[in-house]
């Protein structure tokens, strides 16, 4: 009886080994599937083989949740979390790069279809989140931008040497070192091939120059306040600038003067397009600026239109005075009227200039 509990004993002893041995091959199994995870990129899904949650997330047409991060240089950028990871506004992710991993911080999360995501931002969107950011991450992000301070000294001293007339703004590591951004501006093109070669040699990264206006400028790596007191819209949440021309200005009779149009960057303010549409909407159930009106032989001159508070200022050249009228009674005074419509002058449109990328 004895000898028999003894083999039994055995037999346990031997089953739990073999339960140790399956468990430690899932862990190796899970640990080589989350290594893949952590490398995969959703440009390169169904090439790898693997049946990962991953493609099964990326194939699926119903909502995902999608991750807005914020970089440095108020640069933003809108990542998947197919992995489901529990974030919130103002964590640090880890996220996949054109080459590597960056690292930024959560500003906005939401559930959406992907074809719906892309046409909300107009970009094809393809990066994920890795995983979350931990306090070793910050850290390191610290580090890197104390880096940078001291590059910018070194970049700064190497153009010189090869007699460039630019301008050095800021530079950017990015969170794995696999990327080096400088940002500079410059009068006109300029050729820094050779300085690129350098470069690369001396910091033994890949290199990425890129020559920005003088509105990224001061949207980007500038922290200004706006003639309204408040910071600049290009500082907290405007990033696409979109066209703004004198024409914004001049349907909503504003100030023709340069010191008043002109933001931060020395070109139209951003916020001059903000109304414009409601503007030029409402505008169209009016005659032209300095419009003729003639009725019952009496001669109008539409001097002003006042949008918000719905009134016109009329000219009434037979009294030689200035009339205040509201809407209601001006539609009146149009019917039965002969209008001679004022030709207003064509304006053309300033467009910001767009980045230029040389790597």
């Amino acid at each position: 009886m004895i000898e028999n509990k003894n083999i039994n004993n055995e037999n346990i002893e031997n089953e739990n080994i073999n339960n140790e041995s399956i468990n430690n091959e899932n862990i190796n199994n899970e640990n080589i599937e989350n290594e893949n995870m952590t490398d995969c990129h959703p440009s390169m899904c169904g090439n790898c083989g693997l049946e990962c949650s991953m493609a099964q997330v990326l194939n699926t047409d119903g909502n995902k949740e999608f991750v807005v991060v914020k970089f440095k240089g108020q640069r933003t950028d809108v990542f998947i979390n197919y992995k489901n990871i529990k974030l919130f506004n103002g964590d640090y992710a880890i996220v996949t790069s054109e080459i590597g991993f960056d690292a930024g911080q959560i500003i906005h999360t939401f559930k959406s279809s992907e074809e719906s995501a892309e046409k909300k931002y107009n970009r094809k969107i393809n990066k994920t989140i890795v995983r979350k950011g931990y306090q070793k991450d910050i850290e390191k992000l610290y580090l890197n931008r104390e880096e940078e301070k001291i590059i910018i000294e070194k970049i700064g001293i190497i153009s010189l040497s090869y007699g460039l007339d630019i301008k050095l703004i800021d530079v950017e590591w990015q969170f794995d070192k696999h990327k080096l951004g400088i940002f500079f501006t410059a009068p006109q093109r300029v050729d820094f091939r050779e300085l690129v070669k350098d470069l690369a040699r001396q910091f033994k990264t890949r290199i990425e120059l890129r020559q920005i206006s003088p509105r990224d400028e001061i949207a980007k790596f500038g922290n200004s306040i706006g003639t309204c007191g408040r910071t600049i819209c290009c500082n907290t949440f405007l990033n696409d600038y979109g066209k703004v021309g004198l024409e914004h200005s001049k349907i909503q009779q504003l100030s023709h003067s340069a010191l008043k149009l002109n933001g931060n960057c020395m070109k139209l303010k951003c916020c001059v397009g903000f109304e414009y549409d409601f503007y030029k909407k409402e505008l169209e159930s009016y005659p032209s600026i300095h419009s003729t009106i003639i009725k019952s032989k009496v001669e109008y001159k539409l001097n002003k239109i006042d949008v918000l508070k719905e009134e016109v200022t009329l000219y009434n050249v037979n009294e030689k005075m200035l009339q205040v009228m509201n809407k209601l009674d001006f539609n009146k005074l149009l019917k039965g009227a002969k209008v001679i419509q004022n030709q207003p002058e064509t304006t053309e449109d300033v467009i910001v200039e767009e980045d230029i990328i040389i790597e």
